[in-house]
Order: C-alpha cells, then structure tokens, then sequence
C-alpha cells in the first residue's frame, strides 16, 4: 500500500470519528495553561485534513461544520469557533448537572 492510499484511508477513518478530534480539543481547551499547545494541535489537525482530503462521513451536521471551519478558516478564526463551542458546551453541562469526561477540572 503506498503513502497516499494510507493517508486517504487515516483520512477516512479520522472525518468518520471526528468527535475523538473534538473531544482532544475540549480537553486542550479544559486546561487554561495550554493556549500554545492548542494552536499546535489545531495548526496540525488543519494541515492533516487539508492534505489528506477527508471524506464527508461525519456524524452530525456540527461536526461537519466544525471541520469545515477547521480546514477552511485560519487556526486563529478556528480557536474562537471553537472557544465559543467550548464556552456553549461547558454552560450546558451546568445547566443539565453533568460531568464530562472530556473536560479536565
């Protein structure tokens, strides 16, 4: 198998579960200490999908829109999306009295 067959087929696999691609972002965006770990994370996850052209598999349309915003908006204009996510999801989880296992307290 060549390199760009396996990359099309991480690809495919990551867009598939793009929530495991979310659900490292909410942990990066717990922890107030990471801000320039964060824009590493997002810089590669950008490069990543952008080079392998993932496939239009995701779950739900908020994932779908999430990656596009992440391939298509510069990493800074992404971290405030999802910053503004992050800020959404948190507030939701207070509301509903529920812990996730994503955030890191």
């Amino acid at each position: 198998v060549d390199s760009n067959s396996k990359s099309l087929f991480y690809a495919e696999l990551l867009a598939k579960d793009f929530k495991y691609t979310v659900a490292l972002l909410l942990r990066l965006y717990s922890d107030k200490k990471e801000n320039k770990k964060r824009l590493a994370v997002i810089n590669m996850l950008k490069n990543f999908y952008t080079e392998n052209e993932a496939k239009n598999k995701f779950g739900s349309i908020l994932m779908k829109c999430m990656h596009k915003t992440l391939v298509s908006a510069p990493s800074t204009i992404f971290g405030i999306f999802f910053s503004l996510f992050f800020f959404t999801y948190v507030t939701f989880l207070k509301i509903i009295r529920k812990k996730s296992k994503f955030i890191i307290k």
